[in-house]
This record gives structure tokens, sequence and C-alpha cells, in this order.
């Protein structure tokens, strides 16, 4: 039975108007509808639940699925009432969706408003990574830019660098440069051409080389200098090369103003990656999540998603103690980046879902994504710089195990940047903590983050001075509490966590009082010198539980410690007596409790 035929004729006549939008607000109804009260036709329209709200503030409508089938059938039989629909559709929403108005141009067979539209939105139309969209409109965009097969196949291969067919690319870079000659237009196409050849060196994880060549680039006009300029900057950002940049190039990003909704994507980001590298946490979230919700409203894919921003929600999530929103986004945007071929921020991605499961205990999955994340780029298309990022997380998996073998190979094969002599600093200062306050003075502390993790580290190496660690605890939280840090206080030894309630009870705030309650919940009965236990584990006990946690088999701990299987029996054995525990499962529960992990 038709649906339609129950709606009455001026709902029907106002559904029909509406019928082309896959959703719209009461602004979009009443820009395109006729009918002057339908507002209140809208409402009396969910009553009947001929349409429903799919999101608020404003409310977002969608007709009903069955009756819009029905009304687009209606429609397709009547082409002049189907045009007029279309267009006043198209004219509603190409500020806003331009890409959603373009396909309702052609649909009207409006050819020349839809290329008007692409060449005032040609950013958006490139960033869609929708190759379809590009090679049904390359012909129209390159007879705007002034024709010729050139400009033809350099719209494509924006259109697959947007796709992750780096090789493609390539190919279709290498026919263009082959036919330029000398001419001005010539030189105009080399220009353009420059960009692409800088993201496929991203790609391959080139980014000294692309960094040295950035600002060589020679970019046509404000707009689509602001957006390169502004993704690249956010992607040598992201990857720690900040430092290679020159500060008025930054500062010419960070004041530019957007002209257009697309703008808006790259503005947040850039803006998140400077937050981010100075340690202000909860900006750097801010701008992130709406770098990543725009581009997703807008259609943005590919290549030109914000990756560095979803990566910003990674992390900053899992300092903040959200392990849960920390996932969350990893299985969102880990698959997307997997999808178009993202191998700088696949490492990434992977690297950071590893320490989601590193915190939460899970050594073993952590160590197993890792090893994904290197199959996923292991290619000598590659360069070493991608590895790096993988690297540097499994230094932080590795260190609760005490796995010096492997932290010494990773530390030979890294580059010497300030990171990671500032952990060669930490380790040298977990052997020797007498020295801590001398050695504390080489590491390069240019962020609120970098001086964060100083003073945590003096905390816990001048434990048993309670006044200087106390001293370094204050210094710690002052800096935690304007930049949202939570989660490293939970990595503490639980000698210091006991001097961080003490700082909670003494001197008493919200922050500190959500700290203590979040430490408390953990339900650790502790002492001033560790842990409840009748009998203290030894120093080798501990170094085989930590191994324990990781999911290892014993055959290969005993291995790695140099001790044959028997001894190591001997230890298990001794480990699930004092933890009160029948498997090491068990016994790695227990030891978290009681915060021996």
């Amino acid at each position: 039975m038709e649906l339609v035929s129950q709606v009455p004729k001026r709902d029907l006549e106002l559904l029909s108007e509406l019928s082309l939008l896959d959703s719209f607000t009461i602004d979009d109804a009443n820009q395109i509808s006729s009918h002057p009260d339908s507002k209140r036709r809208i409402n009396l329209l969910e009553q009947k639940r001929c349409l429903s709200v799919i999101s608020e503030a404003p409310n977002r409508y969608q007709i009903s699925s069955l009756i819009r089938d029905e009304l687009r059938s209606l429609l397709a039989n009547n082409a002049e009432n189907f045009k007029d629909i279309a267009l006043k559709s198209a004219e509603a929403l190409k500020e806003k969706y331009p890409l959603k108005a373009l396909e309702l141009y052609a649909l009207a067979g409006n050819v020349e408003s839809a290329t008007t539209l692409i060449m005032s939105n040609l950013q958006h139309f490139l960033l869609s990574a929708d190759m379809e969209l590009v090679l049904k409109w390359a012909p129209f965009v390159s007879m705007a830019l002034g024709g010729g097969i050139n400009r033809e196949k350099l719209v494509r291969a924006y259109g697959l660098l947007g796709t992750g067919k780096f090789q493609q690319v390539k190919s279709t870079l290498r026919e263009i440069e082959s036919g330029l000659g000398t001419s001005k237009e010539s030189e105009v196409i080399a220009n353009d051409i420059a960009p692409l050849k800088l993201y496929l060196e991203f790609f391959s994880g080139n980014f000294e080389r692309v960094i040295s060549d950035y600002q060589s680039v020679n970019y046509n006009s404000q707009n689509e200098s602001f957006v390169h300029r502004a993704i690249l900057l956010s992607h040598f950002y992201t990857l720690d090369s900040a430092n290679y940049l020159r500060y008025y190039e930054a500062k010419k990003i960070s004041s530019f103003v957007p002209s257009a909704p697309i703008d808006q994507v790259y503005v947040n980001s850039f803006k998140a990656m400077g937050a981010f590298l100075t340690g202000k946490y909860l900006q750097a979230n801010e701008y992130a999540l709406a770098s990543c919700q725009i581009a997703e409203e807008l259609g943005v894919e590919g290549s030109y998603f914000p990756f560095e921003a979803a990566f910003i929600l990674m992390d900053t999530s899992l300092e903040f103690g959200d392990d849960e929103k920390s996932q969350e986004y990893v299985d969102k945007y880990l698959p997307k980046a997997v999808r178009y071929s993202q191998f700088p921020w696949i490492a990434a991605l992977y690297s950071k879902a590893a320490l989601i499961n590193a915190q939460s205990g899970e050594i073993h999955n952590a160590l197993l994504l890792l090893k994904k994340g290197r199959d996923a780029v292991d290619s000598p298309l590659f360069n070493s710089a991608i590895t790096f990022i993988l690297d540097s997380h499994e230094l932080i998996v590795r260190l609760p195990l005490g796995d010096m073998e492997r932290i010494n190979e990773l530390l030979f094969r890294l580059s010497q940047t300030d990171s990671v002599k500032s952990f060669q600093i930490a380790l040298e200062i977990m052997r020797n903590p007498a020295q801590a306050e001398t050695l504390s003075k080489g590491m390069l502390c240019k962020t609120d983050q970098d001086v964060f993790r100083r003073e945590l580290m003096l905390a816990t190496a001048l434990v048993d001075n309670k006044r200087k660690a106390l001293k370094h605890l204050e210094s710690a939280v002052s800096i935690a509490v304007p930049n949202g840090y939570f989660r490293a206080f939970f990595n503490l030894p639980p000698s210091v966590k006991n001097l961080l309630l003490d700082l909670a009870a003494s001197s008493p705030t919200i922050y500190l009082e959500n700290l203590s309650k979040a430490i408390r919940t953990q339900k650790i009965n502790l002492t001033v010198g560790g842990s409840s236990l009748d009998q203290p584990l030894t120093k080798k006990e501990l170094i085989i539980l930590r191994r324990l946690e990781s999911g290892l088999p014993l055959t290969q701990i005993a291995s790695d410690l140099s001790i044959s299987k028997n001894t190591i029996k001997t230890h298990l054995k001794n480990i699930y007596r004092k933890l009160d525990s029948d498997s090491r499962h068990e016994a790695v529960i227990k030891a978290k409790e009681l915060m021996l992990l």
C-alpha cells in the first residue's frame, strides 16, 4: 500500500519539496519550501512519524525512508517539478554542503551552476577523496581553469592523492612533466605540481626533505597557499619536526582568518598541534575535536583528513584518564588511515593503540599492535622516520618490563632527538637516583609537558626526602591542572602515590580530590614503604612478575633473564605464594591491585 496516499495533500507538497535532501533543518525547509508555516507542519509530521529528529541543536530531520523513496519515484515522473526542487535544494545547501549541492545541480542538468560551484569550492571538491566525483567533473574544472590536457591530469592527480593511490599520482605527474614546455602556463602547472610532490614525500616518510623543500614552493593564490601550508605544517608538527620550521611561517598560518568552512578543518588542526606540542592538552583536545567534527560534516576524506587531530584526540583522552574514549577514536580513525594508505598515520595510530593497551596492563596486546604497525609500513619505500614513531612508543611499553636489552637496541637505532635524549637521562636517573637533581639539568624542557615529566621523575627519585619530593609533586600538580594531565599520576610508584594522597589531604582542591579519589578506587592498601604484603617480593621476583604481565612464555622469560627453567619455576612458586594466587593471570591482577605493576 502506498504510504504517500495517507499523507494530507499540503503536507505531501512540503515533503516532496524536501525529499531530495538526506536531512534538513527548519532553516533549510524555510529556504526551499513555498509553505510559510513549514515549522508547524514539520512538527506535526514528526508526531505522525512521517519524519524523525536525527540530531539536535538545531534539530535536524529526516523523512521516513519508505515515504522518501515513494516521493522521489513520483518526482522522477515530473521532469519540470523535479528540476525546480533540485535547483531550490542546491541553492539552499551550496554554502554549507557544496558537494551535496553539486550532486543536486547535476541531477537538475545545470552544468554551468555545478562548474561555478566547484570552482568556488575547489579545495572542498578535491579534498573529498571521491575519485568518481573527481573523474566526472575533471574536464569541466580543467576548462574553467583555462583548458588543456595537463590541467585535467592535474585535477585527477589531486583526486588520486586523496584516495591514497600514490603510485598512480607519481605516474600522472611524470606524464604531466614530460609534456611541459617553457610557456607561462607550463610554469603555473609546474608550481601546482610542487605541493603534490611534497605530499608524496611526506607519505613516504621523507619528513626532513619535505621540510627543506617546503619553503621553495610557489603557491598561486591565498586559499591554495593556506590549505597546502596548513595541512603540511600540521603534519610536520605531529611528527615532532616543529623545530625545523621558520617561526614567521607558523605565525602566518595561525593568524589566518578562515574564509570558508573547509578552512576551519585545518585552522583548528593547526591550532591543536600548536597547543599539543606545548603541552596544553585541554586546548589541544578542544581544537582537535572541532577539526575532526567539521571534516566529517563536510565530507573531507583520504589523505586530506586531519589525522593529526585524530591522533591528538587519542593521546589527550588517554592522558585525561578516559581509556574508553581513546579506544573509540582508535576504532574510528585507524581503519580510515589503513583504507587510504596513510602510512605515517598508520604507524602513529597503531603506536597510540599499543599505548592504550599498555596503560591498562595488556602488555602482550600492546606489543602485538606495534608489530602490526611495523608490518604495515615494512617496505623499502618508506623512510626510517616512520618506524621512529613505532620505536619510540615501544620504548614506553618496554620500560615497565625492565627489558634493557631491547630498550638499548631501540635507543641505539633511534635518532638523537630531544625526546630520546630525555629518555636516556630518565633511565640514568632510575639507575642513579642519588644523582637525580644533577642529571635532570641535562633534560631539555621546552614545553609544559617536558617540565611536568621532569618534576614527576624527580619526585620519584627523591621519594626518601619527603620535603623535596613533595615540592616536585606540587610543581607537577600546578602544571597538570591547567593542561588536563591526569593519567601520568597513576603510573607513579606506590610510595610516591602516598605522598600525592598526603598532598591532597593537606592542600585540598577539586583536582586533587578527584585525583585521590581515582587512586583510592583502585582498592589499594598501601604502607609508606610499599605494598601490604606480609612478605615483599624480591627484586628478581618483581622482574619476573613484569614479564608475566607481557604474556611471554616461561621459556622465553628464562632465556631473556639468563636463568634455567627450573629456577624460574621456583621464583614463580614464591610469587604465587606471596600474592596468594594460583595462576599467572591471578598473580598479575593481584599485583596491579597492590600497585606492584
